[in-house]
């Protein structure tokens, strides 16, 4: 790979492709990201970005809320902020704001996004990875289920958007990576994907998209994605073969933990006691698969499993209170800390200590669960470069 990787993230959340391309020592540069979040793009910022420049010096106080608004931003994925919203949150906050968003060359929601603001020039020189991991909210088993139909004005439906962009473009980015929920491919919504892989098989990409398990290259959870490489030209992509695991969940836990995540009820302690002469720490099976113990809820709900640490981890989520329990060394049962989701996630100790210094403990548990697993990419970009020719 001769060419240096421009990197453009739409959707970018805290920037896991980049995490991927550094960890492979890719040589690329953070050249544009689209996030409308303004929680995530500071974890980007403190992530990737920590040196602030102030870009706000020559601006008064007005022209920056008119900038911020300009961006329509969110701090909630569901309203974006007027310039009186701004105002009340006070120009001291709004300057920082400002001053990160310019940081990471973010351009703000996809939304008002166009062609000129991707800035795709020197193709000789550059190659271009455009990536869009557009909403799962109408999509997965676990959210609204609303599609992703053109012009239906859905979360996912943001997908079309990026349809708008590359209509736009008069020099296209080389590569494409999508990822997304595998309910991508499901009865409901496949007409729409095929749909949307016709309009990019006619802009000249070949695609090749196939569902991915996290546990199956390196990361002991259960969480199956949909991953798409389009290039632009007639090269087909080779999706890379699993790996044996060889790390479980017992192998991504805190030594110590908050004592907030312990769980002393009824459920919790039934569970307990039916496992009580059961050395979990000592046990020597190791199992490439989710064994549930019990529940620590009456309703017995999925999301408050308790799982064999030598198992591994249901799939990482966002869109709810309640999380996967262990039943740890000293046979107590807990949740899973906000370190061990991220770890989970294929983050650093170091980049999730850097989320943690901007974000509360439920903010950055929000952002893991809705992010892309940074081994898997891994194993899906080393194969890209070592392959394709552009």
């Amino acid at each position: 790979m001769n060419k240096k990787i421009r990197l453009i993230e739409t959707f970018a959340g805290y920037g896991s492709q980049a995490m991927a391309l550094k960890n492979l020592n890719i040589n690329f540069e953070h050249y544009k990201i689209s996030e409308w979040n303004i929680l995530a793009n500071k974890s980007y910022n403190a992530i990737h970005k920590p040196s602030i420049v102030k870009y706000d010096n020559n601006l008064n106080d007005d022209e920056i809320f008119n900038k911020l608004e300009g961006l329509q931003l969110t701090l909630d994925d569901k309203k974006c902020l007027n310039k009186e919203d701004f105002k009340r949150k006070g120009i001291n906050w709004c300057r920082q704001v400002y001053n990160e968003f310019c940081q990471n060359n973010n351009l703000g929601s996809i939304t008002h996004i166009h062609s000129k603001d991707l800035q795709i020039l020197d193709l000789d020189k550059y190659l271009y990875l455009f990536t869009y991991s557009f909403p799962c909210t109408d999509l997965s088993s676990a959210g609204k289920q609303k599609g992703m139909k053109k012009g239906s004005g859905t979360s996912s439906g943001l997908l079309w958007e990026i349809e708008r962009i590359l209509n736009e473009c008069e020099n296209l980015p080389q590569v494409l990576f999508m990822e997304n929920v595998k309910q991508v491919l499901s009865k409901k919504n496949k007409d729409d994907f095929d749909n949307w892989c016709k309009f990019l098989e006619s802009k000249g990409y070949t695609n090749s998209y196939k569902v991915l398990n996290s546990c199956d290259y390196g990361i002991p959870q259960n969480r199956e994605r949909c991953y798409m490489i389009s290039i632009l030209g007639n090269q087909k992509y080779e999706f890379p073969k699993p790996i044996p695991l060889t790390k479980h969940l017992r192998d991504y836990l805190d030594d110590k933990v908050d004592n907030n995540l312990y769980i002393n009820n009824f459920y919790a302690n039934e569970v307990k006691e039916i496992y009580k002469d059961f050395d979990f720490i000592n046990d020597k099976n190791r199992y490439n698969k989710i064994c549930v113990l019990g529940h620590y809820m009456k309703s017995k709900h999925e999301s408050s499993r308790i799982v064999n640490i030598n198992g591994i981890s249901p799939t990482i989520k966002e869109n709810h209170n309640t999380v996967t329990a262990i039943i740890d060394k000293d046979n107590n049962v807990r949740k899973l800390s906000v370190y061990e989701f991220g770890k989970l996630m294929g983050v650093s100790n170091n980049d999730i200590d850097k989320i943690l210094q901007v974000q509360s403990l439920s903010k950055a548990r929000k952002q893991f669960g809705n992010s892309i697993v940074v081994n898997v990419m891994e194993h899906i970009f080393d194969n890209l470069f070592k392959t394709i020719s552009l």
